[in-house]
Parts: C-alpha cells; structure tokens; sequence
C-alpha cells in the first residue's frame, strides 16, 4: 500500500485538509457517492432506515415523554434521557458488529425515545 505522504506519492507535499482527502479517495468511491471500502456496505434504503430509525423512536413518543414530565418532574426525566442517549451511543459500535443491520435500528430507535425525555 503506498503512503499518500511518502515522496513517490503525487500528495506528499500537501498539507492534509477535507478536500485533498477526498481527492485521494476519489478513485474508490462507488455510484451515489458511497465507499466501496468498510465494514457495512449498505444500499441507500437501508442507510436510509438506519437513519429515519432515530425520528421513528422520537416521534412516537411525544405524548408520552408530556405525561412523563408532568408525573415524575423534569430534571428527573432530562438525567434518565441524557444518560440514556450516552449509553446507547457508547454502545452503538460493538452491538451493531454483533448484531448487524436489526441491532443498529434498535438501537437507533431506543435512542430516539431517550431523547424525547430531553426535551421536555
């Protein structure tokens, strides 16, 4: 594998930045932008989902997330959203290497009920 910094290399002699990254990646990326290269090679529906898993989990909890507040109080509800929110995010990486495409959206829907605590 040639090093982009080493003197054979055409960019050696640039300072790295967003733009010449791309540049340097250009030749590996595929139709609609995505790279060939990575651990999950998913088509745009299924990013697409992974994605929207998050408002689904949001929106579907707004009346809840009201009755919540006004039951058990606000800080309450903003400490369990928060903590919530981190730990699934903490968790995000290794439960989708076990658990693939299903893992991933179940987390990513757990994280969109978390943050319906938040913002009440």
């Amino acid at each position: 594998m040639n090093d982009p910094y080493s003197p054979q290399s055409f960019y050696w002699y640039q300072i790295p930045t967003p733009s010449n990254d791309f540049l340097r990646a250009s030749d590996k990326v595929m139709k609609y932008g995505m790279l060939q290269t990575g651990t999950f090679n998913w088509d745009m529906k299924t990013q697409g989902l992974v994605l929207g898993a998050f408002f689904y989990g949001y929106t579907t909890t707004q009346i809840f997330g009201g009755l919540l507040a006004q039951k058990i109080g606000g800080k309450f509800l903003f400490m369990f959203g928060v903590g919530w929110t981190a730990v699934l995010t903490l968790l995000t990486p290794i439960l989708t290497r076990a658990g693939g495409f299903a893992a991933i959206f179940a987390v990513r829907l757990l994280e969109g009920m978390g943050e319906v605590c938040v913002t009440f």
